[in-house]
């Protein structure tokens, strides 16, 4: 028996877009031991009414763990914005 668990952080935004972080982890019911299972990028697009892109907030990173995330999300960002260009 497992149970799954889902964690999900922010981790970097661009100008429209927000990238998200996410975690998935296997627990043992019976042991209690725990398996990370996989991990997903998410890339979301904010749109207004009209369905057109609009800004978006800055992410701070605040932690160490958040500073390294946003640092490792910023180089995948920017390495797909140069193989477009």
């Amino acid at each position: 028996r497992n149970a799954h668990t889902v964690g999900a952080s922010l981790s970097y935004s661009g100008r429209t877009d927000t990238k998200v972080s996410v975690d998935i982890t296997a627990e043992n019911l019976d042991t209690g031991e725990g398996v990370h299972t996989g991990t997903a990028w998410l890339n979301m697009i904010a749109i207004n009414e009209r369905g057109r892109p609009v800004p978006v907030p800055a992410v701070l990173p605040e932690t160490d763990d958040d500073k390294a995330l946003f640092e490792r999300a910023k180089g995948r960002y920017e390495a797909r914005r140069a193989e477009k260009r």
